[in-house]
């Protein structure tokens, strides 16, 4: 970066009255992801861009209910009402709400994504149920991954979608209903807690992930902690797990959501709703101040060398969806956006002696994917693109994550999509999608 750009950026920073800071996968999915958004949270702060109209700093994640299920503590290090595992009065809380014996919760988190299919793949962890996702496409070194699912005694894919990658592996499969046939709560990046209804009954035996949930619990002898009949009471006993915390939902019921729209938390059924954050100074730390957190920066592990001299990235397109399990049914997306591609800057291309539209191989230390060259002024040098939507079912090695690295951040435990070192090369001609 150029030292006049950064000293403009600088005084953009600086100077703004209003500053809203948006930031995505990029970011998080990085060895630095935590440290980066800390900068950025830590730049606010300073600046006094927060807790007013037009600031603040905001992750676009990859999920429209992603803040829903972090409130509902279904991260493996996680607990409802923004509590964690590692925390001995946090875990006595739970066991006090849920009735449970002392020291029921186990005081070590569960495994993250990365490290369950390492477990899988060395045979600690022997079966896996995977829920409404697709790790067979979406997971990082997919040759580690189809290993490791290979290797499994038990593979359970619960989906409202079929085929996927995924389910070549299952050894059952549960038809699971998507959001129009079920009611349910999401909660987005704004706070803003949503009643969504059923319009239409799942077809067949299709059912809502809640419901094969119970019925495994009751097959595995745990009828008497699994009463709740409908979606509604499992959100009744969510909010009142969250009274007085952070993101304290008490005051809210399905009948208040229909009647009265989405409703933002802090919503404590004995206080008032915060719709905005931070007005008055004060932050959810001991002191009531709020930290800086100094990090170090963090190089990538992986950098570019003589053999593989390109960084590869991944993302999306607009048109597509994840691994395409639903869009890819989608007649008018598939002609906006109908297959993958490897974008690269011109002049890279000219040194590869590579044209446009052309099929070629991009392989890293871990393995090779295909795609066809997109020539694109716009993108960097010594930068490679690929989307991340095509995966096995359109075309052996369509995926960018068979060569992208499981690296993780060591905190977040995300995985660093959206770096590795890879080369390219020109490959002969080719099977046809599927």
């Amino acid at each position: 970066i150029a030292l006049d750009d950064l000293l403009a950026a600088a005084r953009i920073l600086a100077e703004s009255s209003r500053l809203i800071t948006f930031w995505t996968m990029g970011v998080n999915q990085s060895l630095a992801g935590t440290f980066t958004s800390n900068a950025i949270i830590n730049l606010h702060l300073a600046t006094g861009q927060i807790g007013k109209p037009g600031c603040g700093p905001f992750s676009l994640t990859g999920q429209p209910n992603a803040m829903g299920g972090r409130d509902c503590g279904y991260m493996s290090h996680a607990l409802p009402g923004q509590r964690f595992v590692a925390s001995a009065e946090h875990r006595k809380q739970m066991e006090t709400l849920w009735g449970l014996q002392p020291g029921t919760i186990h005081h070590e988190p569960g495994y993250d994504a990365v490290a369950m299919f390492d477990a899988l793949d060395r045979g600690e962890v022997r079966a896996i149920w995977i829920i409404g996702t697709n790790p067979a496409a979406s997971m990082p070194n997919l040759k580690k991954i189809r290993r490791a699912l290979q290797n499994a005694e038990l593979v359970v894919v619960q989906d409202a979608y079929y085929p996927t990658e995924s389910t070549s592996f299952a050894h059952v499969v549960l038809p699971a209903a998507v959001n129009l046939e079920q009611t349910g709560t999401f909660c987005n990046s704004e706070r803003r807690v949503t009643l969504m209804e059923q319009v239409v009954p799942p077809p067949g035996e299709a059912q809502p992930d809640w419901w094969w949930v119970r019925q495994i619990a009751f097959a595995m002898g745990f009828k008497a902690q699994l009463q709740h009949s409908s979606a509604e009471e499992i959100f009744d006993e969510f909010a009142r797990t969250t009274a007085g915390r952070p993101n304290d939902q008490s005051a809210l019921y399905y009948r208040m959501l229909r009647q009265s729209g989405p409703q933002q938390w802090p919503c404590p059924a004995l206080g008032h709703v915060e719709p905005r954050r931070y007005t008055d100074g004060v932050f959810p730390t001991p002191s009531g101040r709020a930290r800086f957190w100094a990090r170090t920066p963090l190089p990538p592990e992986e950098r570019p060398d003589a053999q593989f001299p390109f960084i590869l990235t991944t993302g999306r397109t607009p048109n597509q969806w994840h691994t395409r399990t639903k869009s890819g049914t989608v007649t008018q997306l598939n002609q906006l956006d109908p297959g993958p591609y490897v974008q690269m800057h011109p002049a890279d291309a000219r040194e590869q002696e590579l044209e446009d539209g052309q099929r070629i191989e991009i392989f890293s230390r871990r393995g090779r994917a295909r795609g066809i060259v997109k020539i694109d002024p716009a993108i960097s040098r010594r930068l490679l693109f690929m989307p991340i939507h095509w995966n096995e079912l359109w075309l052996h090695r369509a995926s960018p994550n068979e060569a992208t690295a499981d690296e993780t951040d060591a905190i977040s435990k995300q995985p660093v999509l959206k770096y590795c070192a890879a080369a390219v090369r020109a490959v002969e001609s080719p099977a046809s999608p599927g």
